[in-house]
């Protein structure tokens, strides 16, 4: 056995001899690592040749040059004024244009349907010219003017020029409300302490006979907050309202009265009804909202002392109807003047049966005219 060992162990050794000898003589030599970075070039500028040109100026072909002439002694400075300010303008003020008066529209108030709702208020309204009759509602035009609002017995129209137009539906509705303008209001409301009032009810019902009135001076309307009603807004009343007189201002929102709600109808006509059976010595408390702070007001009805007149106004009440009768007179005088009244009324009855009916047809021929342009029919 061992000399078959050492056979093969020399024969491994001569061949492994012979991989490292063949393995050193045919290795490949690996070249020297050089730096691909490139030098940085050197270039040395040549100087350009100086030239002188004097010779081109001097030699002018065209006459053109000319030599500079040397300037003798110091040289003086130059210096720019400064510019004078400018003078001030007069400013001239323009004349203020004079109002614009124009001609009082020539129309006549035949009618009015009045609702709770001032929006769906209409007026029956005649041209004098054409003798033409048609509703109108808030925020219609007749001519040149808007109509704004519609009462119980007068229509407030605005011109183009800002003018102001009041239309009554009669001549004594006009004489009432200008005997109401003129009066002052310390015989009817006098200020006893800060919110406190004293109110005398014959005064006030003798000067503002009717609610509307009442309304129209204080200019009221419903506010709404989100979608609901929360009661009634004192608008931009007229110089001769007798809101400043009661201590109400222009934006307040009266709320309640005696804790009644007035924010629905209900509670107005609760309201009303809880003051019109007052008597004296009585006490009204008004709550207010102004300026986002609660106010309370206290109304006490009180005699007052009373100017001497010549004339006034006295209210009777006959069933539902009132009839205000003009001067002191005797109770014949005014037997007689409430007999001459209901005359008036009764003889007045078939002409506002007249005017209702009017109105409704004037109502549905504007329907049937609208239905027509909408169906294109109409010409």
């Amino acid at each position: 056995m061992r000399p078959l060992l050492w056979i093969l162990n020399s024969g491994l050794a001569i061949l492994l001899i012979g991989t490292g000898m063949f393995v050193y003589l045919t290795k490949i030599s690996i070249p020297a690592k050089v730096s691909i970075k490139p030098e940085t070039l050197h270039f040395e500028q040549e100087e350009e040749p100086s030239a002188d040109i004097s010779a081109i100026y001097e030699n002018d072909l065209f006459n053109t040059y000319t030599k500079p002439t040397q300037k003798t002694g110091p040289e003086k400075e130059v210096s720019t004024p400064i510019p004078e300010p400018p003078k001030p303008k007069s400013v001239v003020v323009p004349k203020t244009p004079e109002p614009e008066i124009k001609p009082p529209l020539d129309i006549a108030l035949k009618g009015t349907v009045v609702f709770n709702d001032d929006s769906k208020n209409i007026a029956m309204i005649s041209d004098n010219k054409s003798h033409e009759e048609k509703n109108y509602k808030v925020g219609d035009t007749i001519e040149d003017a808007q109509l704004v609002r519609i009462f119980h017995n007068k229509i407030i129209l605005i011109r183009s020029n800002g003018q102001q137009e009041i239309v009554f539906f009669d001549e004594k509705e006009a004489q009432l409300e200008t005997s109401i303008t003129k009066k002052t209001w310390d015989h009817v409301v006098k200020k006893d302490s800060e919110a406190h009032y004293l109110v005398d009810p014959s005064a006030f019902v003798s000067t503002i006979p009717m609610l509307s009135q009442f309304i129209d001076l204080l200019d009221l309307t419903t506010v709404y907050k989100q979608g609901q009603s929360i009661g009634c807004r004192i608008g931009k009343y007229p110089d001769h309202s007798i809101a400043p007189s009661m201590g109400l201002t222009s934006g307040d929102i009266i709320k309640t009265i005696n804790s009644i709600e007035i924010a629905s109808n209900e509670g107005r006509v609760r309201a009303y009804n809880t003051i019109t059976a007052m008597k004296v010595g009585d006490e009204i408390t008004v709550e207010i909202q102004r300026s986002g702070s609660s106010v309370k007001i206290t109304f006490t009805l009180a005699k007052l002392k009373q100017p001497e007149k010549k004339e006034s106004l006295t209210i009777e009440k006959q069933g539902e109807e009132e009839i205000i009768i003009l001067g002191k007179k005797s109770q014949e005088q005014i037997q007689e003047q409430k007999v001459k009244l209901l005359k008036e009324r009764y003889q007045a009855a078939p002409t506002l049966e007249k005017i209702r009916k009017k109105l409704k047809e004037n109502m549905a021929k504007q329907g049937s005219h609208d239905i027509r342009k909408r169906l294109g029919l109409a010409h």
